[in-house]
């Protein structure tokens, strides 16, 4: 007969033990519930404005960089490139391929960016891009667009709603989003620009006074803007001495006709903030010039910087005696 063998090793859980395991218990169920959803909530959504922040600087600079090529399309699309890459941004969803793969090329060129997390919120719902028509500026005629990307919030639905005859976005329910304007932006390119021109027109005007003052007979008769007349030929109220064609006869950028290598200015200082080289009207019906008006000064020349939007800004080069 096999004896019976007692194993008092066998203990079931003690008051203590069983106090902690519902202590612990009891705390994840007040994560689970009430403040504690609150708190992983807050801190989620708090994430989600860090995150659309840096996106909305993100865009920004891309807006600075590419203002050349957002403004000139007349479509309500955001066109750009990084590194030789176009990329387009269209109304819809942030996992539409083309929106996914802009929006991430965006968050790769902003450091500590993962670019993962470009096309989708915190709560990991797609996102909704928004992209203005091309809007004017009443009082300056400036031309600009609005980009606005919104996270649908918890409840996963679109609760806001945005204008593209407008630009303006109105936000609802749980929805959070971000407005990048391209006002300011080609603002400050057109200041930028006019100052170029500014300069380059002083210095154009400078450089008449200089062929004026070489000339043993001093006429004032001579256009000394060029070289050649409207007909591309030699003559006598047009200065052979001068370094800068006419510019009916050549290529019309500052480069072409001349002017850069003949007042010594930079690349970049013929350069306008689009990225563009200036142009150069010495011929044109918009300007004074013996084969336009006659032998009687005051001679004028243009210089010109294209607007992305159509047209132009100018400075008016006026030759000095």
């Amino acid at each position: 007969m096999t004896p019976k063998i007692s194993n008092n090793n066998n203990k079931g859980f003690t008051m203590v033990e069983l106090a902690i395991v519902l202590a612990v218990l009891a705390v994840l169920v007040a994560i689970s519930f009430g403040p504690g959803v609150k708190l992983m909530r807050w801190m989620q959504e708090t994430e989600n404005k860090e995150m659309l922040f840096k996106l909305q600087n993100a865009i920004t600079a891309v807006y600075k960089a590419n203002a050349w090529s957002v403004d000139n399309s007349n479509t309500n699309t955001f066109i750009f490139s990084i590194n030789n890459i176009a990329h387009t941004l269209t109304n819809g969803s942030s996992i539409v391929i083309n929106n996914q793969n802009a929006l991430r090329a965006i968050a790769a060129s902003v450091s500590g960016f993962p670019i993962s997390d470009a096309d989708r919120d915190r709560m990991r719902n797609e996102m909704q891009v928004f992209v203005s028509n091309r809007l004017v500026d009443a009082a300056s005629g400036i031309n600009f667009r609005v980009i606005a990307i919104v996270s649908i919030g918890w409840d996963g639905a679109l609760n806001s709603s945005f204008d593209i005859a407008t630009g303006g976005l109105s936000l609802q329910g749980d929805d959070m989003g971000i407005v990048v304007s391209g006002f300011k932006i080609q603002q400050d390119n057109i200041a930028e620009t006019n100052k170029k021109l500014s300069h380059i027109r002083d210095a154009y005007q400078n450089y008449f006074t200089s062929l004026f003052m070489r000339d043993p007979g001093r006429s004032i008769h001579i256009n000394r803007f060029a070289r050649r007349d409207n007909n591309c030929r030699a003559s006598r109220f047009w200065d052979a001495n001068s370094l800068i064609d006419n510019s009916n006869c050549v290529s019309n950028t500052a480069s072409g006709i001349g002017l850069m290598s003949a007042i010594g200015a930079s690349r970049d200082a013929i350069t306008t903030a689009w990225g563009r080289e200036m142009l150069v009207d010495n011929s044109s019906a918009s300007t004074r010039n013996p084969d336009n008006t006659g032998n009687t000064p005051p001679y004028t020349a243009r210089v010109l910087a294209e607007l992305p939007w159509g047209g132009f800004l100018d400075a008016t080069v006026v030759g000095q005696y």
